[in-house]
């Protein structure tokens, strides 16, 4: 049998790291064995499909990168096709659907199966009685705008420094840094109890 040079330690070695890289997008229904074996296949599909390179005994460096790109390429792609196939097929049952009944009692099965989230309720009163200000500030910083793109540098005697994080909250908000503690304001509220 002759030894393929392609299929050397470096290519073995990819197939079989991404198969156990990626093998969680398809466990539920593909051993990792038979998606090295689908790697494997990628690989000899590659080989077979161009010419060019099947018939090079002694390929050269760029003959290897170019065989690497189309088998990384093809074995990628081919793992995407088997989990997105996987996710249109039915079989994944919402667990609202397994419970028929809405009657008396319904809600602390609902409280087992997906505990309410006491974090959840508190950030979302806490932001509701927010300052306008801290409001404000969300918005501009939560936004994409040009006016919150970052510090600002100036002089500072021979040094150049950045201006201080209340500087920075107090000049997108338009307030003099001098009278709003803007970062001790979120600190206050956003503390938790």
């Amino acid at each position: 049998m002759r030894k393929d040079p392609y299929l050397d330690e470096g290519m073995r070695g990819y197939i079989v790291r991404t198969a156990r890289q990626e093998y969680w997008r398809v466990a539920a229904w593909y051993d990792l064995e038979d998606l090295i074996q689908d790697g494997l296949l990628c690989y000899a599909k590659c080989r077979a499909r161009y010419g060019e390179l099947r018939i090079k005994n002694h390929p050269s460096s760029g003959d290897r990168k170019w065989m690497m790109q189309l088998v990384k390429t093809a074995f990628y792609r081919h793992i995407m096709t088997l989990s997105s196939r996987a996710a249109r097929a039915p079989g994944e049952v919402a667990v609202s659907q397994l419970v028929q009944d809405d009657g008396p009692g319904m809600a602390e099965v609902w409280d087992y199966i997906a505990p309410p989230h006491p974090a959840e309720a508190h950030l979302a009163l806490t932001l509701s009685s927010l300052p306008q200000e801290l409001v404000d500030l969300i918005t501009i910083l939560a936004g994409d705008g040009a006016e919150a793109l970052g510090f600002e540098r100036r002089h500072i005697g021979r040094r150049l420094g950045r201006e201080t994080t209340n500087e920075y909250y107090c000049r997108l908000l338009g307030l003099h840094p001098e009278r709003w503690d803007i970062r001790s304001m979120i600190r206050e509220y956003l503390e938790t109890p």
